[in-house]
């Protein structure tokens, strides 16, 4: 009787001890919360001494053309900004016509004198930037008393960008001012076949590289 006792005694011990578990099971353990990556994030700023105006125009039936760009110019934007549309969507500028520089100083007295000087209240060339959508500028430009709204191509590589288009200077009403260039400069825009012509479509680029500065 007693052996049968001890023997079912056994047995439960036996029972428990399995039920428990006679080995710990793996316990699940935390890993560390990982690092995020902290991302760059950079400002972009101008500065007018960046800022290069070019024109193209066109003398002889030819279309030879004559290079030049203006020293002198204030662009007023919105900044810092993250986004470089941000910057240029909004942006106006004043271009100063007493700086043209053709890197020929006789063409460029006359220019000052018998074309910017036959216009209305052209000591400057003002603009502003209307909308931006793409790879396309809406342009506002006041010259001659007369603003008008071009389309400008709009590109950018990393922190440059650059505004150009084709503008024709009778939609200025500039008619007058192209006469009167072309009259004292005629010995110059007589080409091989004798003919003395001014062209009235002037080729104009803007370009910058922004300042930028990333934390």
């Amino acid at each position: 009787m007693k052996k049968s006792v001890f023997l079912y005694i056994g047995a439960c011990i036996i029972g428990l001890m399995m039920a428990c578990g006679g080995s710990e099971q793996p316990k699940n353990v935390e890993q560390p919360p990982k690092k995020e990556e902290r991302k760059e994030i950079c400002l972009y700023y101008h500065h007018d001494d960046s800022v290069n105006v070019h024109w193209v125009a066109y003398k002889h039936t030819a279309k030879a053309a004559v290079h030049g760009d203006f020293d002198s110019i204030s662009i007023l934007a919105k900044e810092p900004v993250k986004d470089i549309d941000d910057m240029i969507a909004s942006a106006s500028f004043t271009i100063y016509t007493s700086s043209t520089n053709s890197k020929d100083a006789a063409r460029d007295k006359k220019i000052k004198a018998s074309f910017f000087g036959k216009m209305l209240n052209t000591q400057s060339i003002t603009g502003v930037v209307k909308s931006l959508e793409g790879s396309k500028a809406t342009v506002a430009i006041k010259m001659n008393d007369v603003e008008k709204d071009i389309i400008m191509d709009y590109s950018k590589e990393g922190d440059r960008i650059k505004l150009e288009a084709v503008i024709n200077v009778n939609d200025w009403n500039g008619q007058e001012a192209l006469n009167s260039l072309n009259e004292v400069c005629s010995e110059r825009h007589t080409g091989a076949d004798g003919v003395n012509k001014l062209w009235d479509e002037v080729k104009v680029s803007v370009s910058t590289t922004l300042l930028k500065d990333c934390k």
